[in-house]
């Protein structure tokens, strides 16, 4: 939740506390897909890879972009999250991970 409540709107371009709720939050999906993984048949994960990435991408624009002003470090900062970090932990998983997230 950190995440989403973060001040976006007065970010400086090495914010720490920013970073770090960054960091947390994609090792805490990539832990989570790692698991279902490796706990579930090939074909269920697949379908559920593709919910997920749906439910995250629904809940980023709901709860952080809807609800949030961005100043400029602020979007690069999201930009950087979601294109960076966010589409890296899907790639493990899925083949083009970008598919899920960008439009």
């Amino acid at each position: 939740k950190l995440f989403y409540y973060f001040r976006w709107h007065c970010l400086s371009s090495q914010d720490d506390e920013m970073q770090a709720a960054s960091y947390h939050l994609f090792f805490f999906i990539s832990k989570a897909l790692e698991t279902l993984k490796r706990n579930m048949f090939r074909k269920g994960f697949s379908n559920l890879i593709i919910k997920i990435a749906s439910k995250i991408k629904s809940s980023f624009f709901e709860d952080v972009i809807f609800r949030n002003s961005f100043d400029n470090e602020g979007c690069k900062q999201f930009y950087r999250d979601i294109n960076s970090h966010l589409i890296s932990v899907f790639r493990a998983y899925y083949l083009n991970p970008e598919d899920l997230f960008l439009e």
